[in-house]
């Protein structure tokens, strides 16, 4: 999954299998949009990675 806004593209990355996602080049002022899709999906959030 992604999310653009602007010149930013954060990406949500699950496994299917483990339930643990990355979250990578998050904007903090969408923690809690990236937390509802993470809880949506049904993954763990255990990694944010900023590039």
């Amino acid at each position: 999954m992604s999310f653009n806004r602007g010149k930013c593209k954060t990406y949500l990355l699950g496994c299917e299998r483990t339930r643990r996602a990355a979250l990578i080049d998050p904007l903090r002022e969408n923690a809690a949009r990236y937390l509802a899709a993470a809880a949506y999906h049904g993954v763990r959030l255990d990694y944010v990675i900023d590039t």
